[in-house]
């Protein structure tokens, strides 16, 4: 949070200046060329690399949903206020059922315990290091997974009201990411 603190010190300081808070869920949509961690996680579900489910609750939105809000806020917000752009509350054993509906391709069965998360996140950390890729999963994800369990249901109601932002289904936003991966040739 010193960001944000350094920002609102900064509007305090300069009144004539705006900023606004736009805070998102789990990105994800067409157009990811890096990709990012969310993008490595379609890839390797559409790869069947997955080595099971992880535990886990996310905020998962769609990243063109996001880009409105920013351009929303930047019209509409408040000076200095925050506005959640967190999407669908969803557990992940739920997303890759999504995921099999989507794409046709079959999700993994196996639940992945917490205890076993450490051990593979240390390992993709290390492959990361080696192959620049992103790692799916951080030692600091299995941190924020243990302690954000089930405190990721986020009321976006203020975001709704203020700036007009809707969210497309999860759903839409997998098929449309993997059509874009897809055209790219990366999938």
């Amino acid at each position: 949070m010193q960001s944000d603190a350094a920002v609102q010190e900064f509007l305090h300081r300069h009144p004539e200046m705006f900023a606004a808070f736009v805070m998102p869920g789990w990105m994800h949509g067409p157009g990811d060329l890096g990709p990012t961690a969310a993008g490595q996680f379609t890839l390797d579900y559409l790869k069947r690399s997955l080595p099971g489910i992880p535990p886990g609750t996310f905020s998962f939105v769609d990243a063109r949903d996001v880009a409105f809000a920013m351009a929303a806020a930047a019209e509409k917000a408040r000076r200095g206020e925050h506005y959640l752009a967190a999407g669908h509350h969803i557990a992940m054993p739920d997303l890759v059922r999504i995921y099999e509906q989507v794409t046709g391709t079959p999700s993994p069965r196996r639940q992945i315990p917490v205890a076993i998360l450490w051990p593979i996140a240390a390992v993709q950390e290390l492959a990361a290091r080696v192959t620049g890729r992103p790692a799916l999963l951080s030692l600091a994800t299995v941190r924020t997974m243990r302690a954000e369990a089930e405190r990721t249901r986020f009321n976006p109601e203020k975001s709704q009201t203020e700036l007009g932002l809707t969210f497309r289904p999860i759903a839409e936003t997998i098929r449309d990411e993997v059509a874009w991966f897809k055209a790219q040739d990366m999938a």
